[in-house]
């Protein structure tokens, strides 16, 4: 059963959204990440507004919102800076209370912000990278609250340290060859853009949707057509003639 299959949407906005939400499964299993999401920014609110789910939360927090500037993701649509935080206990813009409330806790976060036309319309973030998709001879601390043993594993708490702070800093992460922390920035940053291109279909079709007038179901709107012809009127314009022709095919 699909994500969406209980929510009252036409078939144009579920689409949008399972585009969004291979994305967000993209960036969990490139990242072997315990979660991925798509905030919208609401553009009438300023809201965060969970749009796609990988992972923890996916099954019941689609549609929450949160208010303007909360946490990582909120700093991040305000400054329209990506953010890596590899640990949010000494990160200043994560809000545990607001983690709370979604059921899980992270120890690391990765977010970049979707923005079309000079504009922040969304984040994508990732919760809890696995190191050891970008940390070579070792597994690194994955963060993720029920991965049992993280800690104890070799090479569990080498490294550079926790850091946090915007992702343009010029942190390579560790050497060797392997990908590293500018890499994953890069990478995020491509998923991104294509989250970017998701989120803006989808708020055209709901643009487009909004102004739709409620009453405009083909009933009253050939009533309104019939209003609109005179009575005892046999002729009528030739362009408006094969507009209705075609419509009485399509219909």
């Amino acid at each position: 059963m699909s994500l969406y299959d209980h929510l009252p949407l036409d078939d144009g906005e579920i689409t949008e959204r399972r585009l969004l939400q291979s994305i967000v499964e993209v960036a969990r299993h490139v990242f072997d990440s315990a979660a991925a999401s798509v905030f919208l920014v609401d553009p009438d609110t300023g809201e965060l507004v969970f749009e796609a789910v990988s992972g923890k939360g996916e099954g019941h927090l689609l549609g929450t919102r949160f208010p303007p500037g909360t946490g990582i993701a909120g700093w991040v649509a305000a400054s329209g800076q990506p953010m890596i935080a590899d640990d949010v206990a000494e990160t200043p813009q994560f809000a545990h209370d607001a983690a709370e409330s979604t059921g899980y806790v992270p120890n690391s976060i990765m977010a970049a912000p979707l923005v079309r036309h000079e504009r922040c319309i969304g984040v994508l973030e990732v919760l809890d990278r696995s190191y050891s998709s970008h940390r070579p001879g070792g597994s690194g601390e994955t963060g993720a609250n029920d991965r049992p043993g993280a800690n104890d594993r070799p090479g569990a708490n080498d490294g550079p340290g926790e850091r946090a702070g915007a992702a343009d800093s010029g942190d390579s992460g560790d050497s060797g060859g392997s990908r590293g922390e500018l890499a994953d920035v890069h990478l995020l940053g491509l998923l991104a853009a294509q989250a970017a291109y998701g989120l803006e279909l989808l708020l055209r079709l709901r643009d487009a949707s909004a102004s739709a007038s409620p009453g405009d179901d083909v009933h009253v709107l050939l009533q309104r057509i019939s209003a609109r012809v005179p009575k005892g009127a046999r002729t009528a314009h030739p362009t408006a003639l094969k507009l209705l022709a075609a419509a009485e095919e399509l219909l």
